[in-house]
């Protein structure tokens, strides 16, 4: 192996370390707030109806930083437009990106063509 290849490797290496180090931070903080949200504080406080309170009021802090921040197909028809997204707002609709995941996962599909064309488009990019 030349000098170089050993340098790419390490630096792979490397990052591969770091990126699950953050991965594996991000679910140890994901897990402490289910569990500190939906065991510690029922168990600390009554709190009548905490059942529909939490969504509700997630819910509305989405929709405040969707408002604020935007939503995230209109993030990525702007990638689309400019080749380039506004790098200070990617934190803000990363949190607003699970509506938009629910709310395409329960929007119906208009048609099998429109999927079609998806795919044949993407199949265009890449030659085949």
């Amino acid at each position: 192996m030349s000098m170089r290849s050993w340098i790419v490797s390490g630096y792979a290496i490397v990052l591969g370390i770091i990126i699950g180090l953050v991965s594996w931070l991000f679910l140890s903080v994901v897990y402490k707030g289910i569990h500190v949200g939906w065991h510690t504080v029922p168990e600390q406080f009554d709190i009548p109806f905490y059942l529909f309170l939490v969504p509700i009021i997630a819910g509305v802090c989405i929709g405040l930083l969707q408002h604020r921040y935007g939503r995230m197909p209109e993030v990525m028809e702007e990638r689309k437009d400019t080749g380039r997204i506004d790098y200070r707002l990617i934190g803000c609709t990363t949190l607003t990106a699970p509506s938009e995941v629910q709310t395409s996962v329960l929007r119906p599909r208009s048609s099998a063509s429109s999927v079609d064309s998806q795919h044949g488009s993407r199949l265009a990019l890449f030659g085949q």
